[in-house]
């Protein structure tokens, strides 16, 4: 069965509650990974921040946060409805948000993942992602615990843009 195609849509402010849905549907609370609405309302003030939106059939999916500055392009969250794993949402967004990269001249697209997000760190190494720091005790947990942020950053021309059959985390 083929999956219907993915739409991106870029949004601001206005979808700030559509953005807050998508974020508390792919970070459980306790992961130290979950931002608040008023949080993301903010991050989507700053100058330089870009939304994403990843729908299928209208229904949104996962989203993108990207903050450019200067020749560099940080991803501030990434997330897919559990739901919508492992279909491909994760790829296009960040696809997408590369070929961005591209255009804005931007020469390193950077982010932050949980140490023990096995899932993520790998989708990323594949995608063509190297580790080049850490940030200790950076995630602060619901138990009061807390994980380091392992650093990890992409050229544009280094992406891998997987082959579209198989199916990354």
């Amino acid at each position: 069965m083929t999956a219907e195609p993915l739409s991106l849509h870029q949004i601001g402010i206005e979808g700030a509650d559509v953005l807050t849905a998508l974020h508390h549907g792919s970070f459980p609370p306790d992961t130290g990974e979950r931002w608040g609405g008023s949080e993301l309302s903010e991050v989507l003030r700053m100058p330089g921040v870009l939304g994403l939106v990843a729908c299928r059939l209208d229904e949104p999916l996962g989203y993108a946060m990207v903050r450019f500055a200067a020749d560099e392009c940080e991803l501030l969250s990434l997330g897919v409805l559990v739901q919508a794993r492992r279909t491909g949402v994760a790829r296009s967004l960040l696809a997408h948000l590369l070929g961005l990269c591209k255009s804005r001249a931007a020469r390193q697209l950077f982010l932050e993942v949980r140490e023990d997000n096995e899932a993520a760190r790998a989708f990323y190494k594949d995608h063509g992602f190297k580790q080049i720091g850490r940030r200790p005790r950076y995630y602060q947990l619901a138990d009061g615990g807390f994980r380091d942020a392992v650093t990890m950053a992409c050229a544009p021309d280094e992406f891998k843009n997987r082959n579209k059959n198989k199916h990354h985390r």
